[in-house]
């Protein structure tokens, strides 16, 4: 009973545990609902006897674990039920995944496939340079549950790259989702659907592929967690709303290839404090951190979190696009100098004062 009941640990590290005189284990992780992966490579269990509900409802437990030293010699059917119950996140090092009926001791072993199902992964199997190394659990699991053609369990960069359109159900509004540089491997999407990621609140980091030349409306809309954007150089188009309500956005990159944007594709993102323009991009530049057409005759897009209090609109501004001081919490003042012809009521849609 050593964690029983720990809901609210989120990591816990017993690799330097010495286990080879235990013998009973029964409930020791039982309901560690906060757990996602757990290293249990160093156990020894030859003389335990008793895995009575060792895992029992770790409802978020994706991975375990296991070495050479493991094993479930002296467990007997009395003293092993329930080992796995309710661990319906749990997937094994090949993609076995959980089955209410395959709950018991006699699965806890290194996961063989098919042939011999288990839910443990080899601590020290072999990592092949193709195979993905995920960083997050919850994208893996979901990414092999989708594309692993080979049934091994893991995604290789091949079978990643064979992905050339990317439904936006598989992760929209998945607020358990944290990082997805991997998405970087998934050279065959050329484009990201409507609404990809749209709130998934706490994904912190995603790497766009090198391939990918547009981004549909609104695919990382409310994903408020995230911190900057980096533009592609293939990128030649952005969808309207595209990172709408990414609220903590401080720095925007935009490459090379970008000539378009849709209907304020960089809205509320109210901490954005810059931009930054690559110098080979022929339709945009960036004007002290303000997003402009290339020739400086449109203002495109004011970082809504630019901390200064006042801006002067030059006559050289010819044009101001739509919504674009839309969010600005410090701007107080809009100055419009002499001779200038800019208009500014639909630009100053939804301008935030804060005095």
């Amino acid at each position: 009973l050593m964690f029983y009941y720990c809901s609210g640990l989120i990591g816990l590290d017993v690799t330097g545990f010495n286990t080879e005189n235990v013998t009973d284990m029964g409930s020791m992780f039982n309901n560690c609902s906060g757990l996602k992966s757990l290293d249990i490579s160093s156990f020894k269990t030859e003389k335990v006897k008793n895995m009575i509900q060792m895992f029992y409802q770790c409802y978020n437990l994706t991975t375990i674990y296991a070495g050479n030293s493991w094993s479930t010699v002296s467990v007997t059917a009395d003293y092993g039920y329930h080992m796995f119950t309710d661990c319906t996140a749990l997937v094994g090092g090949r993609g076995t995944t959980y089955d209410k009926d395959r709950a018991n001791y006699l699965f806890a072993h290194i996961d063989g496939g098919e042939n011999n199902p288990g839910y443990f992964t080899d601590k020290n199997a072999p990592v092949s340079d193709d195979i993905i190394q995920f960083a997050d659990a919850n994208v893996k699991a979901i990414c092999v549950n989708n594309w692993d053609t080979d049934g091994d369990g893991e995604l290789s960069k091949d079978e990643a790259a064979a992905v050339t359109e990317m439904s936006n159900t598989i992760f929209r509004e998945n607020k358990e989702i944290t990082s997805f540089d991997e998405l970087q491997y998934f050279t065959g999407l050329t484009s990201l659907q409507y609404s990809t990621f749209q709130r998934c609140s706490n994904l912190a980091s995603v790497v766009l592929p090198a391939n990918l030349t547009s981004v549909g409306n609104d695919a990382f809309g409310g994903c408020s967690s995230l911190s900057s954007i980096i533009v592609p150089d293939n990128v030649v188009n952005v969808g309207a709303n595209t990172w709408n309500g990414c609220s903590n956005v401080t720095y925007v990159h935009i490459g090379k290839g970008l000539a378009s944007v849709n209907v304020n594709p960089f809205g509320e993102l109210t901490s954005l404090e810059t931009f930054e323009v690559d110098e080979a991009n022929m339709a945009f530049c960036a004007i002290e951190g303000i997003l402009m057409s290339k020739d400086g005759k449109t203002l495109v897009q004011y970082p809504a979190g630019k901390r200064n209090e006042s801006f002067v609109i030059a006559e050289t501004i010819e044009t101001v696009s739509g919504n674009a001081f839309r969010g600005c919490k410090y701007l107080k003042s809009l100055e419009i100098t002499k001779d200038s012809q800019v208009r500014l009521d639909e630009a100053l849609g939804y301008w935030y004062i804060y005095s």
